[in-house]
């Protein structure tokens, strides 16, 4: 069995993106989820104050070419790996592709930032942007728990 790779980057939010970035972050999640899971990666994207935010997990060849093919999309500038290394096992396992845009109703994930500095991924320790996006998926994973409570 292949070893498990998670690579973390950001990268600035083109200006386009930024104008409607709902629906950018939705043809972001409906064009990966397919071409993700077919790949075996797992996923989690994050945009915050003009970052985006994401964490690629799966073999390492397949990671390494996903990122590429993001750093070359016209609504990432400057992609960055923040980390890229094994892993024990999968935090985003739950989906080929999640997404989130952060707003000021995130209060448990933002808390896990300082929210009166500058937000810029890139100058973070690796282990405060991993506890974001951690922090991100648990919320999210509450989210859908209590919706799916509320419809049964």
């Amino acid at each position: 069995m292949a070893a498990l790779y998670r690579l973390i980057y950001a990268s600035r939010i083109a200006p386009s993106c930024q104008d409607d970035l709902k629906a950018a972050l939705m043809d972001i999640v409906t064009r990966a989820i397919v071409r993700n899971r077919a790949a075996g990666i797992s996923s989690l994207l994050v945009a915050h104050r003009g970052w985006f935010v994401q964490a690629l997990e799966g073999r390492k060849p397949v990671v390494e070419a996903m990122f590429e093919k993001i750093a070359a999309d016209p609504r990432h500038h400057h992609a960055l790996p923040i980390s890229a290394d094994r892993a024990e096992a999968r935090l985003f396992a739950p989906w080929s592709m999640g997404a989130r845009a952060l707003m000021g109703g995130d209060e448990a994930v933002l808390a896990a930032l300082n929210p009166r500095a500058p937000f810029d991924p890139t100058r973070a320790p690796e282990r405060t942007i991993l506890r974001l996006l951690t922090t991100v998926a648990e919320a999210h994973w509450r989210t859908l728990g209590e919706q799916q409570g509320l419809a049964a």
